[in-house]
């Protein structure tokens, strides 16, 4: 009898445990970021993400969907009340457990504050646009504590970057079925690739905006991130967005320049840099490599000058004579080279006379 009593005891102390997590922890499937679906405009769920597909069912205004947590991996355009919206499509499940897809911009998450509910959209748009594994890699990036040291945030900047080139990959293709239709609006992009801004045409980029990047190097302990930024904005000093038109070049259209080599940019970014790297190097990589954009500029066989040979030649000259420790004894070799070039007259120059 002892221990049928002790039984019933612990049963009882069982379930009243397991009843007080269930209030306590809610519902596993209804959660940030797997809350129900409500439906917003009456529509259909499809066998597949696609509006001509087979109906599997009506749905309602007001049905309540599981989000099965999948998207389709493009942005598809659909005007509801006459309102063209750009979404992805949701996999989704009724309460009578019929599966299918949903339009997107039908349905909105249910129980979440705004801020919370934005989020969720902007979650499904990046796994639809980079899939579920990089949707995961950007949000993890984005969701990381501020670097407190310029040291951490240089490991911070170059995890973005590697984020940055892969989702640019992904961008190049279209992000809609419907090539007649307007491009998407991307800029919600911004909340969780905070450094950069996203270009929209001809096609969607993402590129740094040195400002931004400039305005939390300022919360970092350390000046290296700071002098970094520093160089970011000498080199993109309109916007401070990087582009195809540094400081260094003279712009014939918005992607379109010649060099201007002669104007002294040249000269006076490599002094900028070849100070930063004195002072430390840290951001070495990153500015090693604006040094060979510069030099490029230079040593480009395909490239036209804005300047006369004169001006060109003086500053040639300038950037040999400055014996800059951030240039090789092999980029001297390729100036000087160049330089013999210019001297012949084998390069088109003086693009400003219109000759």
């Amino acid at each position: 009898m002892a221990f049928a009593e002790k039984y019933v005891s612990y049963m009882r102390i069982f379930f009243f445990a397991a009843a007080y997590c269930m209030i306590a922890c809610g519902s596993p499937t209804q959660s940030a970021e797997s809350p129900a679906l409500i439906v917003q405009f009456p529509t259909e769920l499809r066998a597949q993400p696609d509006g001509k597909s087979t109906a599997v069912c009506p749905l309602p205004e007001g049905t309540e969907l599981t989000d099965l947590r999948e998207t389709s991996r493009f942005f598809a355009a659909v005007f509801i009340a006459d309102s063209l919206r750009q979404e992805p499509w949701l996999r989704a499940k009724t309460a009578a457990g019929r599966m299918g897809w949903v339009f997107g911009g039908a349905v909105a998450p249910s129980g979440l504050d705004p801020e919370v509910a934005e989020r969720w959209l902007h979650k499904k748009r990046t796994q639809a646009l980079f899939g579920a594994e990089l949707s995961g890699q950007i949000w993890a990036w984005a969701d990381q504590q501020p670097p407190d040291t310029d040291t951490a945030f240089a490991a911070h900047w170059r995890s973005a970057l590697h984020l940055r080139d892969t989702m640019n990959q992904l961008l190049a293709r279209s992000v809609s079925r419907d090539a007649a239709s307007a491009p998407a609006d991307l800029s919600w992009l911004r909340e969780p690739m905070r450094y950069f801004f996203i270009q929209p045409a001809p096609r969607p980029c993402l590129y740094p905006d040195y400002r931004l990047v400039a305005r939390a190097a300022t919360k970092t302990r350390g000046e290296h991130d700071d002098r970094f930024a520093g160089i970011g904005l000498a080199a993109y000093p309109l916007d401070s967005v990087e582009s195809v038109l540094p400081a260094w070049v003279f712009p014939l259209g918005l992607e379109e320049s010649c060099s201007n080599l002669g104007a002294g940019q040249h000269l006076n970014m490599l002094r900028k840099i070849e100070e930063v790297l004195l002072a430390g190097g840290l951001f070495r990589p990153e500015h090693l490599r604006w040094k060979d954009q510069i030099l490029a500029d230079i040593l480009d066989n395909s490239r036209s000058y804005w300047q006369p040979k004169e001006k060109i030649l003086a500053e040639l000259d300038q950037i040999v004579e400055a014996r800059l420790g951030c240039l090789s004894d092999r980029d001297r070799l390729a100036l000087n080279a160049r330089r013999g070039m210019f001297e012949a007259s084998s390069v088109r120059m003086d693009l400003r006379s219109g000759k």
